[in-house]
Protein backbone atom coordinates (compact mmCIF):
# COMPACT_ATOMS: atom_id res chain seq x y z
CA UNK A 1 0.00 0.00 0.00
CA UNK A 2 2.52 2.40 0.71
CA UNK A 3 4.00 2.05 -2.87
CA UNK A 4 0.65 2.91 -3.80
CA UNK A 5 0.75 5.74 -2.32
CA UNK A 6 4.30 6.67 -3.16
CA UNK A 7 3.23 5.74 -6.89
CA UNK A 8 6.80 5.29 -7.91
CA UNK A 9 9.06 1.95 -6.65
CA UNK A 10 12.37 3.23 -5.17
CA UNK A 11 15.93 2.02 -5.21
CA UNK A 12 16.93 1.33 -1.94
CA UNK A 13 18.59 4.33 0.04
CA UNK A 14 22.44 4.35 -0.41
CA UNK A 15 25.30 5.78 1.87
CA UNK A 16 24.36 9.10 3.61
CA UNK A 17 26.23 12.17 1.95
CA UNK A 18 27.68 13.98 5.12
CA UNK A 19 26.69 17.58 4.99
CA UNK A 20 28.34 20.93 6.34
CA UNK A 21 27.09 22.27 9.91
CA UNK A 22 25.79 25.94 9.46
CA UNK A 23 25.04 28.25 12.00
CA UNK A 24 21.28 28.67 12.06
CA UNK A 25 19.52 25.75 14.32
CA UNK A 26 16.06 24.61 14.16
CA UNK A 27 15.81 23.26 17.58
CA UNK A 28 17.90 23.51 20.49
CA UNK A 29 17.80 21.46 24.03
CA UNK A 30 20.40 23.35 26.33
CA UNK A 31 23.68 23.20 24.22
CA UNK A 32 22.78 20.78 21.88
CA UNK A 33 21.13 21.67 18.83
CA UNK A 34 20.44 20.26 14.64
CA UNK A 35 21.06 23.15 12.22
CA UNK A 36 18.17 23.53 9.54
CA UNK A 37 20.73 22.49 6.92
CA UNK A 38 22.31 18.72 8.50
CA UNK A 39 17.85 18.64 8.94
CA UNK A 40 17.45 19.11 5.82
CA UNK A 41 19.77 17.02 4.05
CA UNK A 42 18.98 14.28 6.17
CA UNK A 43 15.23 14.50 4.95
CA UNK A 44 16.28 14.20 1.57
CA UNK A 45 18.43 11.29 2.11
CA UNK A 46 15.93 9.37 3.84
CA UNK A 47 12.91 9.84 1.90
CA UNK A 48 13.96 12.70 -0.79
CA UNK A 49 13.59 10.98 -4.00
CA UNK A 50 10.24 9.79 -3.03
CA UNK A 51 8.74 13.13 -2.32
CA UNK A 52 10.52 14.54 -4.97
CA UNK A 53 8.83 12.69 -7.57
CA UNK A 54 5.58 12.48 -6.20
CA UNK A 55 5.93 16.02 -6.13
CA UNK A 56 6.73 16.24 -10.09
CA UNK A 57 4.39 13.72 -10.72
CA UNK A 58 1.24 16.58 -8.90
CA UNK A 59 3.35 19.40 -11.30
CA UNK A 60 3.04 17.30 -14.49
CA UNK A 61 -1.03 16.67 -13.46
CA UNK A 62 -1.38 19.94 -12.72
CA UNK A 63 0.48 21.52 -15.95
CA UNK A 64 -1.80 18.99 -17.57
CA UNK A 65 -4.71 20.55 -16.87
CA UNK A 66 -3.96 24.20 -17.45
CA UNK A 67 -2.95 23.01 -21.06
CA UNK A 68 -6.67 21.62 -21.29
CA UNK A 69 -7.92 24.84 -20.11
CA UNK A 70 -9.28 23.15 -16.71
CA UNK A 71 -9.11 25.26 -13.70
CA UNK A 72 -9.33 22.59 -10.40
CA UNK A 73 -10.73 24.69 -6.95
CA UNK A 74 -10.08 24.13 -3.38
CA UNK A 75 -13.77 22.95 -3.50
CA UNK A 76 -12.78 20.06 -6.17
CA UNK A 77 -9.66 18.83 -4.16
CA UNK A 78 -11.92 18.79 -1.25
CA UNK A 79 -14.61 16.84 -3.01
CA UNK A 80 -11.82 14.40 -3.87
CA UNK A 81 -10.24 14.01 -0.58
CA UNK A 82 -13.96 13.28 0.20
CA UNK A 83 -15.04 10.54 -2.14
CA UNK A 84 -11.42 8.94 -1.42
CA UNK A 85 -11.75 8.43 2.15
CA UNK A 86 -15.60 7.54 1.38
CA UNK A 87 -14.04 4.58 -0.78
CA UNK A 88 -11.05 3.90 1.83
CA UNK A 89 -13.35 2.80 4.38
CA UNK A 90 -16.48 1.22 4.72
CA UNK A 91 -19.44 2.84 5.18
CA UNK A 92 -18.04 5.82 4.54
CA UNK A 93 -21.30 7.90 3.27
CA UNK A 94 -22.52 6.88 6.36
CA UNK A 95 -19.36 8.74 8.51
CA UNK A 96 -18.69 12.14 9.77
CA UNK A 97 -15.82 14.05 8.42
CA UNK A 98 -14.26 13.78 11.57
CA UNK A 99 -14.59 10.32 11.41
CA UNK A 100 -13.00 9.87 7.64
CA UNK A 101 -10.10 12.30 9.13
CA UNK A 102 -9.15 10.00 12.53
CA UNK A 103 -9.56 6.57 10.03
CA UNK A 104 -6.94 8.68 7.64
CA UNK A 105 -4.67 9.41 10.23
CA UNK A 106 -4.62 5.62 11.83
CA UNK A 107 -4.04 4.33 8.72
CA UNK A 108 -1.14 6.49 7.48
CA UNK A 109 0.41 5.51 10.79
CA UNK A 110 0.37 1.93 9.93
CA UNK A 111 1.74 2.81 6.36
CA UNK A 112 4.35 4.76 7.79
CA UNK A 113 3.22 7.84 5.10
CA UNK A 114 2.73 11.62 6.08
CA UNK A 115 -0.62 13.53 5.33
CA UNK A 116 1.55 15.82 3.40
CA UNK A 117 2.21 12.71 1.39
CA UNK A 118 -1.53 11.76 0.95
CA UNK A 119 -2.49 14.97 -0.05
CA UNK A 120 -0.08 14.63 -3.21
CA UNK A 121 -1.43 11.95 -4.29
CA UNK A 122 -5.15 13.76 -3.82
CA UNK A 123 -4.02 16.93 -5.85
CA UNK A 124 -2.73 14.77 -8.34
CA UNK A 125 -5.89 12.78 -8.92
CA UNK A 126 -8.02 15.54 -8.62
CA UNK A 127 -5.60 17.38 -11.58
CA UNK A 128 -6.13 14.14 -13.79
CA UNK A 129 -9.56 13.79 -13.45
CA UNK A 130 -9.78 17.10 -14.69
CA UNK A 131 -8.33 16.39 -17.78
CA UNK A 132 -9.76 13.13 -17.99
CA UNK A 133 -13.56 13.68 -17.64
CA UNK A 134 -14.30 15.56 -20.44
CA UNK A 135 -13.67 12.54 -22.68
CA UNK A 136 -16.52 10.97 -21.10
CA UNK A 137 -19.45 13.41 -22.66
CA UNK A 138 -19.72 10.57 -25.68
CA UNK A 139 -19.12 7.98 -24.71
CA UNK A 140 -21.70 6.61 -22.25
CA UNK A 141 -24.27 5.30 -24.59
CA UNK A 142 -27.94 4.27 -23.61
CA UNK A 143 -26.92 0.61 -24.10
CA UNK A 144 -24.42 0.73 -21.68
CA UNK A 145 -26.45 2.55 -19.53
CA UNK A 146 -29.30 -0.60 -20.14
CA UNK A 147 -26.68 -3.19 -19.54
CA UNK A 148 -26.20 -1.30 -16.05
CA UNK A 149 -29.12 -0.75 -15.21
CA UNK A 150 -29.84 -5.16 -15.56
CA UNK A 151 -26.82 -5.64 -13.70
CA UNK A 152 -28.12 -3.42 -10.68
CA UNK A 153 -31.47 -4.09 -10.58
CA UNK A 154 -32.20 -7.72 -12.00
CA UNK A 155 -32.97 -10.80 -10.43
CA UNK A 156 -29.91 -11.59 -8.43
CA UNK A 157 -28.94 -15.10 -6.87
CA UNK A 158 -26.54 -15.60 -3.80
CA UNK A 159 -24.33 -18.83 -3.81
CA UNK A 160 -22.02 -20.61 -2.37
CA UNK A 161 -19.10 -22.53 -4.82
CA UNK A 162 -16.28 -24.62 -4.14
CA UNK A 163 -13.26 -24.48 -6.65
CA UNK A 164 -11.76 -27.58 -7.44
CA UNK A 165 -8.63 -27.93 -9.67
CA UNK A 166 -9.38 -31.63 -10.77
CA UNK A 167 -12.13 -34.20 -11.07
CA UNK A 168 -10.38 -36.50 -8.50
CA UNK A 169 -11.05 -33.34 -5.90
CA UNK A 170 -14.02 -32.87 -7.01
CA UNK A 171 -15.40 -36.59 -6.46
CA UNK A 172 -13.94 -35.79 -2.55
CA UNK A 173 -16.21 -32.91 -2.14
CA UNK A 174 -19.32 -34.61 -3.23
CA UNK A 175 -18.54 -37.48 -0.96
CA UNK A 176 -17.80 -35.06 2.04
CA UNK A 177 -21.56 -33.72 0.59
CA UNK A 178 -22.99 -36.53 0.03
CA UNK A 179 -22.10 -37.80 3.78
CA UNK A 180 -23.92 -34.50 5.11
CA UNK A 181 -21.43 -32.53 5.33
CA UNK A 182 -22.38 -28.94 5.71
CA UNK A 183 -21.29 -26.93 1.97
CA UNK A 184 -19.50 -24.36 3.84
CA UNK A 185 -17.37 -26.36 5.47
CA UNK A 186 -16.41 -28.39 2.56
CA UNK A 187 -15.21 -25.19 0.93
CA UNK A 188 -13.69 -24.07 3.52
CA UNK A 189 -11.01 -27.16 3.86
CA UNK A 190 -11.15 -27.93 0.16
CA UNK A 191 -11.62 -25.24 -1.90
CA UNK A 192 -8.46 -23.41 -3.90
CA UNK A 193 -9.92 -19.41 -4.65
CA UNK A 194 -8.90 -18.52 -1.27
CA UNK A 195 -11.30 -15.10 -1.05
CA UNK A 196 -14.14 -17.17 -1.03
CA UNK A 197 -12.81 -20.39 0.56
CA UNK A 198 -12.72 -17.87 3.79
CA UNK A 199 -16.44 -17.36 3.44
CA UNK A 200 -17.68 -20.70 3.38
CA UNK A 201 -17.59 -20.58 -0.57
CA UNK A 202 -19.94 -17.11 -0.14
CA UNK A 203 -19.80 -15.13 -3.47
CA UNK A 204 -21.57 -11.66 -3.54
CA UNK A 205 -25.00 -11.58 -5.02
CA UNK A 206 -24.94 -11.72 -9.33
CA UNK A 207 -27.50 -11.14 -12.14
CA UNK A 208 -26.96 -13.14 -15.03
CA UNK A 209 -25.25 -10.29 -16.77
CA UNK A 210 -23.17 -9.25 -14.18
CA UNK A 211 -19.64 -8.99 -15.99
CA UNK A 212 -16.50 -10.85 -14.52
CA UNK A 213 -18.16 -14.23 -14.14
CA UNK A 214 -18.81 -16.68 -16.88
CA UNK A 215 -21.72 -17.59 -18.72
CA UNK A 216 -21.48 -21.46 -17.97
CA UNK A 217 -21.43 -20.90 -14.15
CA UNK A 218 -23.98 -17.85 -14.86
CA UNK A 219 -26.25 -20.33 -16.11
CA UNK A 220 -25.74 -23.50 -14.31
CA UNK A 221 -26.20 -21.12 -10.86
CA UNK A 222 -29.61 -19.84 -12.32
CA UNK A 223 -31.24 -23.01 -13.02
CA UNK A 224 -30.53 -24.51 -9.32
CA UNK A 225 -32.82 -25.23 -7.12
CA UNK A 226 -33.06 -22.81 -3.63
CA UNK A 227 -30.32 -25.58 -1.72
CA UNK A 228 -29.68 -27.52 -4.86
CA UNK A 229 -25.95 -28.58 -5.44
CA UNK A 230 -25.10 -28.73 -8.79
CA UNK A 231 -23.22 -31.20 -10.90
CA UNK A 232 -19.07 -30.17 -11.43
CA UNK A 233 -18.73 -26.91 -13.73
CA UNK A 234 -15.79 -26.43 -15.62
CA UNK A 235 -14.94 -22.72 -15.76
CA UNK A 236 -11.76 -20.07 -15.22
CA UNK A 237 -9.35 -23.32 -15.19
CA UNK A 238 -11.24 -25.03 -12.00
CA UNK A 239 -14.48 -27.44 -11.25
CA UNK A 240 -16.98 -25.61 -9.46
CA UNK A 241 -19.82 -27.31 -7.04
CA UNK A 242 -22.65 -24.49 -7.01
CA UNK A 243 -25.30 -24.23 -4.05
CA UNK A 244 -27.89 -22.06 -4.40
CA UNK A 245 -28.54 -20.05 -1.55
CA UNK A 246 -31.25 -17.62 -2.28
CA UNK A 247 -33.27 -15.68 -5.13
CA UNK A 248 -33.67 -12.10 -4.81
CA UNK A 249 -36.14 -10.59 -7.06
CA UNK A 250 -35.81 -7.75 -9.27
CA UNK A 251 -36.16 -4.43 -7.47
CA UNK A 252 -38.84 -2.04 -8.94
CA UNK A 253 -37.11 0.77 -10.46
CA UNK A 254 -37.62 2.36 -13.95
CA UNK A 255 -34.97 2.89 -16.55
CA UNK A 256 -35.30 6.60 -16.55
CA UNK A 257 -35.52 7.26 -13.14
CA UNK A 258 -32.10 6.19 -11.94
CA UNK A 259 -30.52 6.88 -15.50
CA UNK A 260 -28.49 9.50 -14.49
CA UNK A 261 -27.72 8.22 -10.99
CA UNK A 262 -26.23 5.36 -13.24
CA UNK A 263 -24.21 7.76 -15.35
CA UNK A 264 -22.66 9.06 -13.19
CA UNK A 265 -21.47 5.35 -11.63
CA UNK A 266 -20.20 4.37 -14.66
CA UNK A 267 -18.38 8.04 -15.06
CA UNK A 268 -16.75 7.44 -11.46
CA UNK A 269 -15.50 3.91 -12.54
CA UNK A 270 -14.11 4.98 -15.92
CA UNK A 271 -12.33 8.27 -14.62
CA UNK A 272 -10.59 5.93 -11.98
CA UNK A 273 -9.02 3.81 -14.38
CA UNK A 274 -8.11 6.54 -16.46
CA UNK A 275 -6.63 8.37 -13.37
CA UNK A 276 -4.68 5.36 -12.57
CA UNK A 277 -2.97 4.79 -16.20
CA UNK A 278 -2.52 8.29 -16.42
CA UNK A 279 -0.23 8.76 -13.03
CA UNK A 280 1.68 5.73 -13.58
CA UNK A 281 2.36 7.08 -17.26
CA UNK A 282 3.54 10.71 -15.52
CA UNK A 283 5.38 8.50 -13.32
CA UNK A 284 7.22 6.77 -15.90
CA UNK A 285 8.21 10.00 -17.93
CA UNK A 286 9.45 11.46 -14.52
CA UNK A 287 11.70 9.00 -13.59
CA UNK A 288 12.91 9.12 -17.88
CA UNK A 289 13.35 12.61 -18.06
CA UNK A 290 13.60 14.36 -15.01
CA UNK A 291 16.97 16.73 -14.34
CA UNK A 292 17.85 17.03 -10.68
CA UNK A 293 20.17 19.61 -9.56
CA UNK A 294 20.79 18.25 -5.90
CA UNK A 295 24.00 15.21 -6.26
CA UNK A 296 22.89 12.90 -3.80
CA UNK A 297 19.12 12.35 -5.17
CA UNK A 298 21.02 12.68 -9.32
CA UNK A 299 22.73 9.68 -8.24
CA UNK A 300 19.61 7.96 -6.69
CA UNK A 301 17.64 9.05 -9.65
CA UNK A 302 20.57 7.38 -12.08
CA UNK A 303 20.46 3.97 -10.21
CA UNK A 304 16.60 3.91 -10.16
CA UNK A 305 17.16 4.52 -14.57
CA UNK A 306 19.54 2.03 -14.65
CA UNK A 307 17.17 -0.43 -12.59
CA UNK A 308 14.78 -0.13 -14.82
CA UNK A 309 16.58 -0.06 -18.60
CA UNK A 310 16.74 -4.30 -20.01
CA UNK A 311 20.26 -5.12 -20.39
CA UNK A 312 21.26 -6.50 -23.68
CA UNK A 313 22.82 -10.20 -22.99
CA UNK A 314 25.96 -10.74 -25.40
CA UNK A 315 25.46 -13.61 -27.91
CA UNK A 316 29.06 -15.29 -27.21
CA UNK A 317 28.07 -14.86 -23.10
CA UNK A 318 24.65 -16.66 -23.63
CA UNK A 319 25.90 -19.92 -25.75
CA UNK A 320 28.96 -20.34 -23.44
CA UNK A 321 26.52 -20.37 -20.51
CA UNK A 322 23.79 -22.37 -22.26
CA UNK A 323 26.24 -25.04 -23.75
CA UNK A 324 27.70 -25.04 -19.67
CA UNK A 325 24.57 -25.81 -18.84
CA UNK A 326 23.37 -28.41 -21.09
CA UNK A 327 24.16 -31.93 -19.69
CA UNK A 328 25.91 -34.42 -21.60
CA UNK A 329 23.93 -37.77 -23.45
CA UNK A 330 25.51 -40.55 -23.63
CA UNK A 331 25.85 -41.91 -27.39
CA UNK A 332 24.25 -45.29 -26.58
CA UNK A 333 21.11 -43.57 -25.22
CA UNK A 334 18.14 -41.65 -26.21
CA UNK A 335 17.90 -38.15 -24.42
CA UNK A 336 15.36 -37.55 -21.89
CA UNK A 337 12.66 -35.67 -23.17
CA UNK A 338 11.41 -32.49 -21.67
CA UNK A 339 7.85 -33.03 -19.89
CA UNK A 340 4.86 -31.33 -22.36
CA UNK A 341 4.75 -27.89 -20.90
CA UNK A 342 8.24 -27.46 -19.64
CA UNK A 343 11.39 -26.37 -21.30
CA UNK A 344 15.11 -27.39 -21.02
CA UNK A 345 15.98 -23.91 -21.55
CA UNK A 346 17.20 -22.27 -18.50
CA UNK A 347 14.94 -19.13 -18.17
CA UNK A 348 17.78 -16.68 -16.78
CA UNK A 349 19.14 -17.22 -20.44
CA UNK A 350 16.45 -15.76 -21.88
CA UNK A 351 16.37 -11.57 -22.41
CA UNK A 352 14.19 -9.27 -19.92
CA UNK A 353 11.19 -7.94 -21.99
CA UNK A 354 10.68 -4.62 -21.77
CA UNK A 355 8.24 -2.73 -19.45
CA UNK A 356 7.95 -5.97 -17.59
Amino acid sequence: MRKALALIALAAATAVVPTPVTAEPIATIGKASVDRDAFVETLIEANGLNLLMNMMVMRMAEQQAIDAGTRVTEEEIAAERRQTLTLMFEQGDELTDEQRESLLAQFLERENASVAEFDIVLRTNAYLRAVARPALRDQITDEILLRAFNVQYGEKIAVRHIALPNLDEVRKAQARLDEGEDFAEVASDLSVNPRTAALGGEMPPFTRQSLGLPDAFKTVAFDLQIGEVSEPVQADDAFHLIKLERRIEPQLVKFEDVKDALREQIADGYLQTQIVSMRRKLAERAIAEARIAHPYLAEQLEAQRAALTPQPLDRADLEERFDAQRPEQPSTQPSTQPAEGESDIDPSLLPAVPGE
